[in-house]
C-alpha cells in the first residue's frame, strides 16, 4: 500500500514538473515560429501528456486500494476516487487528440516533400496498380456478350446475385457460334483470338474458318475428366450449317516457318534422351521399303525436339534437311525353297535352304 502510495507521489511531481516546463515552452511560441517549432513543441505536449496519464493512473490505484480498506461507506476515498478517474479520463483523451494531431502533421509534410520534390519510380509504379486494380474490380460488374446482337429476353434485374454459368439474358444473332469441349491439358493453350477450322459430320465437304471468342473459366468434371468448353465464332456463315449439327474443331496455337519436320513414329525414346535412326550411303528413297545393304550404315542420332501435332514433330537440333531417317522396320522374313538331288540308293532326297532380309521402310526431312 505504502509503496502505491510513494509511487503516485513521485510520479505526481514528475508530471507536474512536466507541465510546468510544456507551459513556458507553449508560451514562447509566436506567429514567427517555424514548423519544425511547432511539430516540436506538439511533440513535447504528446510526451507531457503521457506523463499526465500515468501520473493519474497511479492515483487512482493508491486511491482504489486506500477506499477497499475504509470501513465506512462514504469517505473521502470515494471522492478522491471520483477525481482520480475524471482525471484519468481526461488524460487518455488528451493523449489520443495530441498524438492524432501529431502523427496527421508529420503525414502531412511527408506527403508535402513528396510533391515538392515529385514522385519517385515506385510511387508512380504504385499509383498505377492501384488504378488498375480498381478499373478490374469496376469492370466485374458489367456482363459483356463475346458477340453482336439483340436481347430478347432478360432474366435478372438490377440487384440480383448471379454464380458462374447462370443464364442472364438471352440475345438473337445472325452470327453462329460453334462449342467444342477440351480438356485441362489442351484448354491451357487456348485462348480468345486464335484462329480456328471447323468440319461437320454431315458436311464432308464443308470447311469453315472461326475465331475463338470464350473460354470457360471453371471446368465440368466428367469420370473424373475435366473438360471446359470453347466457343468458336463462325468467320463465314453457311446456310447449309443447322443448329445443332455436330462439330469438330482444330485451334491453331502456334505458327512457325521454317522448320523441319519428321514424322513423330520415327523418333524413339533412350535414357539420355530423344533420338531417331538414320541411313548414310542410301539414296533418299522416301516412303518405300528398301533392303539394307553392305553399303548403308544405320546409326543412332541424338535430336532435340519442339512442337508437335498427333503425327509431325519439329526438330530443333540434331539432323538437317535431306537425311534419311528410318520410320519402322520389318521383322526379317524367312522363305524356304525345295529342290531335289540324285541319291546313291536310286531315290531322291529335299534340302532346303533359307533366305532372309531386312526391310526398311525409310523416309526423308522436310
Amino acid at each position: 500500500g505504502k509503496a502505491l502510495v510513494s509511487t503516485a507521489e513521485d510520479n505526481f511531481y514528475i508530471a507536474d514538473k512536466a507541465l510546468s516546463f510544456f507551459k513556458k515552452s507553449y508560451i514562447s511560441l509566436s506567429s514567427e515560429s517555424t514548423d519544425a517549432e511547432f511539430l516540436a513543441i506538439l511533440k513535447q505536449g504528446s510526451t507531457t501528456a503521457l506523463t499526465i496519464q500515468t501520473a493519474a493512473k497511479n492515483a487512482k490505484d493508491a486511491v482504489v486500494y486506500l477506499r477497499d480498506r475504509e470501513d465506512t461507506v462514504s469517505t473521502e476515498a470515494d471522492t478522491a476516487y471520483i477525481t482520480a478517474t475524471d482525471v484519468t479520463s481526461t488524460a487518455n483523451m488528451s493523449v489520443k487528440t495530441l498524438t492524432d494531431v501529431y502523427q496527421n502533421l508529420v503525414d502531412a509534410e511527408v506527403a508535402y516533400n513528396k510533391v515538392k520534390n515529385g514522385p519517385d519510380e515506385l510511387d508512380i509504379r504504385t499509383e498505377a496498380l492501384s488504378v488498375k486494380q480498381k478499373q478490374n474490380m469496376y469492370s466485374d460488374y458489367f456482363i459483356r456478350a463475346p458477340f453482336d446482337g439483340v436481347i430478347a429476353s432478360l432474366d435478372a434485374k438490377r440487384g440480383d446475385s448471379a454464380s458462374n454459368g447462370s443464364a442472364i439474358a438471352t440475345i438473337i444473332t445472325k452470327d453462329k457460334i460453334a462449342e467444342i469441349s477440351l480438356n485441362e491439358v489442351d484448354v491451357a493453350k487456348v485462348s480468345i483470338g486464335q484462329t480456328a477450322t471447323l468440319t461437320f459430320d454431315a458436311l464432308s465437304d464443308l470447311t469453315i474458318t472461326g475465331t475463338v471468342v470464350g473460354v470457360d473459366a471453371i471446368g465440368t468434371v466428367t469420370q473424373g475428366v475435366v473438360n471446359y468448353k470453347v466457343k468458336i465464332s463462325f468467320g463465314a456463315d453457311d446456310d447449309r450449317v443447322k443448329p445443332g449439327m455436330s462439330v469438330s474443331g482444330q485451334i491453331v496455337t502456334d505458327t512457325k516457318s521454317d522448320i523441319l519436320l519428321i514424322p513423330s513414329s520415327a523418333i524413339k525414346a533412350g535414357n539420355d534422351g530423344s533420338y531417331v535412326l538414320v541411313l548414310d550411303g542410301l539414296p533418299s528413297e522416301v516412303g518405300k521399303m528398301v533392303t539394307k545393304s553392305n553399303t548403308t550404315v544405320q546409326r543412332k542420332v541424338d535430336i532435340k525436339t519442339g512442337s508437335s501435332n498427333d503425327t509431325m514433330t519439329e526438330i530443333l537440333s540434331g539432323l538437317t534437311e535431306g537425311q534419311v531417317i528410318v520410320l519402322r522396320t520389318i521383322a526379317p522374313s524367312t522363305a524356304k525353297a525345295t529342290t531335289t538331288t540324285p541319291s546313291l540308293f536310286g531315290s531322291t532326297a529335299n534340302r532346303g535352304t533359307t533366305n532372309s532380309a531386312t526391310r526398311t521402310n525409310v523416309g526423308g526431312i522436310r
